[in-house]
């Protein structure tokens, strides 16, 4: 068929969130990003976000780092420790198994 002008077939809107203090994600979240260093970002659990839910975490600037914990008992990449994003590495994709894990697909 014929696409409509600014539509691309199978592509999904995200939401955006361009956060400045430590914040937990919701499962409505799409792309968080922050300009300032030494937050937490705190994930929802992987039950609640269900299976195959993509949260993507980024820094934007020269020497933004920040961290990603996990909610309750859920792991991030089998661990319970907080996945730390540091310059040079600026940027995660995690994606929930839907019951209590997190795994990163991604990191820039």
């Amino acid at each position: 068929g014929t696409l409509s002008p600014g539509t691309i077939a199978g592509v999904q809107k995200i939401e955006v969130q361009l956060i400045g203090t430590n914040y937990t994600a919701l499962v409505t979240d799409g792309l968080i990003y922050t300009t300032t260093s030494l937050l937490t970002f705190t994930l929802p659990s992987a039950a609640a976000a269900g299976k195959g839910k993509i949260l993507y975490f980024r820094g934007t600037g020269t020497a933004v780092t920040f961290s990603v914990s996990r909610a309750g008992s859920d792991t991030i990449e089998s661990v319970t420790s907080a996945l730390s994003i540091v310059t040079g590495r600026t940027s995660s994709v995690l994606v929930s198994d839907g019951l209590n894990k997190w795994i990163e697909i991604s990191f820039l």
